[in-house]
């Protein structure tokens, strides 16, 4: 950690930072005795792009040279042995400040250029031979020989433990790691300590061992400072939103499954998607990876086995439609159990296994918060005080997207010292809550303790209101078909005509002629902003209200039904039948 002042943070707006490996200690080196130090004279340190550096606490772990000229070494005939030398010699390679080779993901990969990528034959040829001349085992003269094909496949297919202790990467962070015990990680390069490589230094304030009230006072400061234009419904979806920014930052350090994040908003162009995208750029200094959110249920499970697979720290799902399932059976298992998924590969047979470090999040309007997600979910609430609100920030969106990159050293410095503060008095439990997060024990214990303690009483307190039969989703639904209804009644009607309908209600809307509740309301964003602009299409319109089609809502008396007649595809509301009987279903 790093105690210089917050005036010198990072403020690069970017994810692709220099991730030239700086000199420090902690780099591996090799043993003396592979060093002919013969074949150059004197040691320099003057090469533009190699440095001198060693490790005290390696037991090999002397001054070592680095020279542009390749170290002789000596390939053992023995397979197991080679692929030691050739672990040894790229754990060389790492200390020489160039890109930075470990173990990925169970793969030989290489970091550089700020991403993460698996090596091949030919790439890793080169590496061997970067710094290292191999000759034949008793060969005085030491002529370079080439590396065997199968030594090449054997080393790609190795463990970090064949290949003399490789790092294993857990992955990349753009900014500064909060861990659960308070303590922040910042410095630039591979923290054997967390196993995640950083891509950038970054200067955090000093975090107290124990926090005083004027600790408490200016963190809440910071963070409100970021967070106080937004609109949420009440004070209770302001702290999950904090909540939410704290699970994030503690994603890749804290063990265990997590919640799934979500904002949900009353109407469309309330600030959702760009809440979710600060939280995002506060939790870890760089902009988050952003997934359009599919219509159907499989296209839905498919995206979360990619995020999965891609690893992002942190995902957002956005503009889930009103009413659609944004929660597959694999997502579900992902985010409780042990914190680990396993599934096929797409487009092979391959099956994979993953430690899931991703913090899931959704945004969209009207969520559908079914009985078997409402206790994974931690829902934060946009509500506009009239339909399709504009957001209106006294900042621009860039001069805050700004802001909250340069806030991100100070955000994660409020948060860790939420945590010591906790910690300082004995890690005290939180309240029982309404609601039943039992899925997450420590996920709980660690974020809800510490924003108690340190005086946010109203944290997860809508929990019980998210998890009731009456949940928002069931009561926006019974409204849209309510909208509906009013409109059409029992007739039918096409994409075509609905199609027509909400344009002419978005015609409204651009003339601010808004009296009431429509069916636009509750519509996806994309469809909302082409009916305003007078461009949505009959293909738009049946994609977004067949979702909707024999799906019933408790409180509603009818459903939408979905039928092919010789004019093509119609809609109709038909009364639900009620069951009287056990026979009634035979």
């Amino acid at each position: 950690m790093r105690n210089d002042p917050p005036a010198g943070m990072d403020t690069s707006r970017s994810m692709y930072f220099d991730t030239t490996i700086p000199s420090r200690e902690g780099t591996l080196s090799p043993s003396a005795e592979d060093i002919d130090l013969s074949i150059f004279s004197p040691p320099s340190n003057s090469h533009p792009t190699i440095t001198l550096t060693y490790d005290q606490n390696e037991p090999e772990g002397e001054l070592c040279p680095v020279s542009p000229v390749p170290i002789p070494r000596e390939l053992p005939a023995n397979t197991a042995a080679a692929v030691k030398s050739a672990g040894k010699a790229l754990r060389y390679y790492n200390s020489a400040n160039r890109s930075f080779v470990g173990i990925y993901a169970g793969r030989l990969c290489e970091i550089a250029d700020g991403a993460v990528t698996p090596l091949d034959r030919g790439r890793l040829r080169i590496l061997l031979t970067a710094l290292s001349s191999w000759h034949k085992p008793g060969d005085e003269a030491r002529t370079e020989i080439p590396l065997p094909f199968d030594l090449l496949e054997s080393v790609l297919k190795a463990s970090a433990k064949e290949l003399d202790h490789l790092p294993e990467i857990s992955g990349l962070h753009p900014g500064v790691m909060l861990k659960p015990d308070g303590e922040v990680v910042s410095a630039k390069g591979f923290d054997k300590t967390t196993g995640w490589f950083f891509l950038k230094e970054t200067a955090v304030p000093q975090v107290p061992e124990i926090p005083t009230d004027s600790d408490l006072a200016l963190a809440r400061e910071f963070l409100d400072s970021v967070y106080h234009e937004f609109l949420f419904k009440d004070r209770a979806d302001y702290e999950n939103n904090l909540a939410s920014v704290f699970s994030a930052m503690l994603r890749p350090s804290l063990s265990g499954p997590f919640p799934i994040l979500a904002v949900q908003k009353n109407s469309p162009r309330t600030g959702g998607s760009f809440l979710q995208r600060i939280n995002g750029i506060a939790a870890f200094g760089a902009e988050p990876k952003v997934y359009p959110a599919p219509a159907r249920a499989e296209e839905m499970e498919k995206l979360h086995k990619t995020i999965v697979k891609e690893s992002p720290l942190y995902a957002v799902i956005d503009n889930v439609a009103p009413g659609a399932d944004f929660v597959s059976e694999f997502l579900l298992s992902a985010t409780s159990g042990n914190g680990t998924a396993a599934f096929r590969d797409l487009g092979s047979l391959t099956q994979l296994e993953r430690a899931v470090t991703t913090q899931f999040c959704v945004n969209g309007n009207h969520l559908k918060i079914a009985a078997d997600v409402c206790g994974r979910v931690v829902v934060t609430n946009i509500l506009a005080q009239k339909p399709w609100q504009e957001l209106r920030f006294s900042r621009q969106k860039d001069e805050l997207i700004r802001y909250a990159e340069e806030m991100h050293a100070k955000l994660v410095w409020a948060f860790s010292v939420f945590l010591k503060n906790w910690i300082s008095k004995g890690r005290p439990a939180p309240p029982p809550l309404p609601g039943n997060l039992s899925e997450y024990p420590e996920w709980f214990s660690t974020i809800a303790g510490s924003l108690y303690a340190a005086g946010f009483s109203r944290v997860l307190s809508n929990l019980g209101e998210v998890q009731t039969g009456d949940n928002e989703a069931e009561t926006e639904g019974c409204e849209l078909l309510a909208r509906l209804d009013a409109m059409f009644g029992t007739e039918m009607f096409s994409p075509a005509g609905l199609k027509a309908v909400l344009i002419r209600e978005g015609e409204q809307r651009k003339e601010h002629q808004v009296s009431g509740q429509m069916i636009l309301d509750y519509a996806p964003e994309h469809l909302v902003k082409a009916a305003v602009a007078g461009t949505l299409t009959d293909v738009m319109t049946g994609r977004w209200i067949s979702q909707l089609a024999d799906q019933k809502f408790a409180g509603y008396d009818r459903f939408l039904t979905k039928s092919r007649t010789p004019l093509g595809v119609r809609y109709k509301l038909v009364p639900v039948e009620k069951q009287t009987s056990l026979t009634d279903t035979l």
